[in-house]
């Protein structure tokens, strides 16, 4: 039979050759179906923020022009720039570019003077000095009036401004309720629910949908603006967990979520592509399928029932949960840890 099978091999070359170029595309386009999802999820983190970068791009290169001032460089916000922005356009930024932003953010630098300070010595020991620039950077709505904007335009801009920072006198302590993902939260959370959202430490707040997720909410921010405040918070795109209360059907509970868009992207438009994820008590990770001990401390810092060693605080996080006496807040119960702590 081998001898028959040897020769039938032998005398049929093209038939062999399609035979084993058929198995190799189907041995590929499985793989390929395995292997989407995960293409899929790690090329997120590489993604980057596409709305949001324009404006940072645009603002660091306007602020070049600062760099020999008299105080070194000075610091313009990127958010004043997006929102001067949001406001000429109607929020339309189908056409934004890195020019037309820094064009826009060095409409916020203004050139005061001359300002002389020393810069060595001559050969006999007097003082050499040069005269720098100064600059000044303008408010938002001294801006927005040199744009001629109306009055109702630059009480828009000054609204969205001071809603992006706000700061309530609660920031930094915890008082969500520490709800359980499975039983309590999933369903009451349903994908295309928009919430509000506030982070615990700064109490700024920003909006978010629900786009995807089991395990936890995967989820997006609804507007541009609302993406750069999530940039604001965390510092630029971040793998950080911060605790945040998310409010849920005039509830507010303690979750915890990250600052890095990463996977599908389902907003256009939103200033960001990829989504974030939010965590609750007892949520567990996508990969792995297992809680996520970072996000459930924080979590447990939005119940208000732990704080962490840099209380008020939240530029890195690196909690393990080996808790000290000192690390629980006296002021608060504590609550009975979720399953998987130890």
């Amino acid at each position: 039979m081998w001898f028959k099978i040897g020769y039938f091999l032998l005398t049929n070359p093209r038939l062999v050759l399609k035979i084993f170029a058929g198995a190799l595309v189907g041995i590929l386009f499985f793989l390929m179906i395995l292997l989407a999802p995960l293409a899929l999820f790690l090329s997120g983190p590489m993604s980057t923020s596409s709305m949001i970068d324009i404006y940072v791009k645009g603002t660091d290169q306007a602020e070049e022009i600062t760099a020999d001032g008299y105080y070194g460089k000075s610091e313009i916000n990127p958010m004043d720039v997006l929102i001067i922005s949001a406001v000429q356009r109607r929020q339309d930024f189908s056409s934004a570019s890195v020019r037309r932003s820094r064009d826009l953010a060095k409409r916020f630098i203004e050139h005061t003077g001359y300002r002389a300070k020393k810069i060595g010595y001559d050969d006999n020991g007097n003082p050499i000095y040069k005269d720098f620039p100064v600059y000044r950077i303008k408010s938002l709505e001294e801006v927005a009036i040199d744009l001629g904007f109306s009055s109702d335009e630059v009480r828009w801009a000054i609204e969205m401004r001071g809603i992006n920072n706000q700061s309530v006198s609660t920031a930094g302590v915890g008082s969500g309720a520490a709800l359980n993902w499975w039983t309590d939260v999933r369903h009451a959370f349903p994908r295309g629910m928009e919430v509000a959202i506030t982070d615990v430490t700064t109490g700024r707040s920003f909006r978010m949908r629900r786009t995807g997720g089991r395990n936890h909410a995967d989820s997006e921010p609804v507007s541009v603006m609302d993406a750069m405040v999530i940039f604001d918070i965390w510092g630029g795109w971040s793998w950080n967990r911060r605790p945040v209360i998310v409010e849920l059907g005039g509830q507010l509970i303690a979750a915890s979520m990250n600052g890095m868009p990463h996977g599908f992207d389902t907003i256009p438009g939103n200033g960001m592509r990829g989504h974030l994820c939010i965590h609750f008590r007892a949520s567990r990770t996508h990969i792995g399928n297992r809680e996520c001990i970072e996000h459930q401390a924080m979590v447990l810092r939005a119940s208000g029932a732990i704080y962490d060693r840099v209380a008020r605080s939240a530029d890195v996080y690196d909690f393990t949960l080996d808790i000290e006496p000192e690390v629980i807040s006296p002021t608060y119960p504590i609550l009975a840890q979720p399953e998987g702590f130890e």
